[in-house]
């Protein structure tokens, strides 16, 4: 492993430590296990806010994993970081890939751009399968996605501590590289904007 590398490692695993561990993986299992359903229709579950935090994670770390420069076009291909995580690393079960164009276009887009899943339905439906036909309609079980999201964080970190793809590392660290850079540059504009509009 050579020092680009090590310092990768370091980096990532900082990250893992002090936002994935601390924040990330707490919240999920709260909403999740801590906030269910009451009542036969299933409602006060959280069920969509944990969707929508679920959707956001797999964006982005299919952001930082996927291949190539990390750009701004890059970080906002929401459907290709998707994509990319439900078929291109295998870290999902093939649940995800087979479909993949449904979760993105009916349940994640539908979810954060109108608040619900397009004509389809959300539950907290235990441990059945991530997609099922029920009341004449698609239905996305959230318990499913959000056990499945927390196994590809551990997967990934696991990826990293173990040193076997390190050119993942390589790519993450460069995509967090890029994200700070932006959003310190947008600070940068913004506190500059509301500096000079105070004069």
């Amino acid at each position: 492993m050579n020092t680009l590398e090590t310092k990768a490692k370091i980096r990532m695993l900082k990250y893992f430590d002090c936002e994935i561990k601390k924040y990330i993986l707490p919240d999920i299992e709260r909403l999740t296990k801590e906030i269910r359903p009451i009542g036969r229709e299933g409602l006060k579950g959280c069920t969509i806010p944990l969707a929508m935090f679920l959707f956001s994670i797999l964006d982005l770390f299919g952001f930082l994993i996927r291949e190539g420069e990390p750009t701004v076009n890059k970080r906002d291909a929401t459907n290709e970081n998707l994509e990319y995580m439900f078929s291109g690393q295998k870290f999902l079960p093939a649940a995800y890939s087979e479909n993949s164009k449904i979760l993105v276009n009916l349940f994640r887009h539908g979810l954060m751009h109108q608040v619900f899943p397009k004509a389809c339905g959300i539950s907290k439906a235990g441990n059945k399968e991530l997609i099922s036909f029920e009341n004449d309609m698609l239905n996305l079980n959230v318990d499913r996605l959000s056990q499945d999201v927390v196994n590809v964080l551990n997967r990934i970190n696991l990826v990293i501590v173990d040193e076997r793809d390190n050119s993942l590392t390589l790519r993450m660290n460069a995509g967090l590289d890029f994200l700070q850079q932006k959003d310190f540059e947008q600070l940068g504009k913004l506190t500059a904007s509301q500096l000079k509009n105070r004069t």
